[in-house]
């Protein structure tokens, strides 16, 4: 893959330049700030089907996307994540192969061009989520999950492909204008090495997340989360921002924010879910509340996140609920 820009197909779009004070000159300051929590799950509320592509809804129905991203700033989130979460080159060749991104043709694009559906899938993501800020001080984090899982450590990809597909969604996000590179919700440690190796020279603040859990995960053995948080400085040397996101179990995350906090004096993000999934009825359920978040919040930076929000399951109601947790902190620290 190379990093040379794709077709002119976007040309048009109005790109706003990055807020102009940085998101790691606020964290130094003291301050917790406050991110979006689920898209997936408010996407699904619109009519999203489990195992449909829910980043090519940047192109074909770009009102919903940025609607959802509003409804989070309307609550106080001040981190928007872009709605390009399995938006690399590899994820959509996936959805390619399912005949998933034939809605693409209405818009003038043609799905069998990988390459340039995955530049203008993160574009407009980075455009929407900078949309979303309606004139506010808010940071724009270009959104990278896991491109390959299991098919890495199963060897149906090299880590020269998958590097070099990390590395093109980040060079469009960055074209795109997001202020920071979030790499996020990756159980396998070799993978988010080598999405955070391809990225770390790009002149963006770069944030790893990884999700913890004791369970098997991608045919391996049961990780011991403690062993796997203590290699966290050493997996990242010069990331700017580390964390703990999704997992199974929020007690669980909690802890690891603790003993990541005891490893290393960088700003720490926490973004977990609404509890454990469960199906109720055909649909999943999260139990946690708003007030179960709102008390989390607290309970996470007592731990020492400087970054709190949600994850699956999280709604604009749980973020909502978050940022007064957030605020008050911030007010008695006297940093707002």
């Amino acid at each position: 893959m190379s990093e040379a820009k794709g077709a002119n197909q976007t040309a048009d779009l109005e790109i706003d330049a990055p807020t102009p004070k940085g998101i790691l000159e606020r964290l130094a300051r003291g301050e917790i700030l406050l991110a979006e929590g689920a898209m997936g799950t408010e996407q699904q509320e619109r009519g999203l089907e489990q195992g449909d592509c829910g980043e090519e809804w940047n192109i074909s129905i770009p009102d919903r996307v940025r609607e959802i991203h509003r409804s989070y700033v309307q609550v106080g989130a001040e981190i928007i994540y872009t709605n390009t979460f399995g938006a690399t080159e590899l994820r959509l060749a996936e959805h390619r192969a399912k005949g998933r991104l034939e809605d693409l043709r209405e818009h003038g694009i043609d799905p069998d061009d990988l390459r340039e559906v995955t530049r203008l899938v993160n574009l407009h993501g980075a455009r929407l989520a900078r949309e979303a800020s309606e004139g506010g001080v808010h940071f724009v984090a270009g959104d990278m999950g896991p491109a390959v899982g299991d098919k890495l450590i199963n060897g149906f990809f090299t880590e020269e492909e998958v590097s070099a597909t990390y590395r093109d969604q980040a060079l469009f996000l960055k074209e795109g204008g997001v202020d920071l590179l979030a790499i996020e919700t990756v159980f396998d440690p070799q993978e988010s090495t080598l999405a955070y190796r391809a990225v770390k020279d790009l002149g963006l603040p770069v944030l790893v997340s990884l999700a913890i859990t004791r369970r098997s995960h991608l045919g391996r053995p049961a990780t011991d989360f403690g062993i796997l948080v203590e290699k966290i400085p050493e997996l990242y040397p010069d990331a700017d921002i580390v964390g703990i996101n999704c997992g199974q179990d929020i007690d669980l995350t909690l802890e690891a924010v603790g003993a990541l906090r005891g490893l290393t004096a960088k700003p720490i993000l926490a973004k977990p879910n609404a509890g454990i999934p469960e199906y109720v009825k055909g649909k999943i359920f999260y139990s946690l509340t708003p007030d179960d978040l709102a008390s989390y919040a607290k309970r996470f930076a007592e731990a020492g996140a400087n970054i709190i929000g949600g994850c699956c399951g999280t709604t604009p109601d749980h973020i909502g609920a978050m940022r007064v947790v957030v605020s008050t902190i911030n007010e008695s620290a006297g940093l707002n």
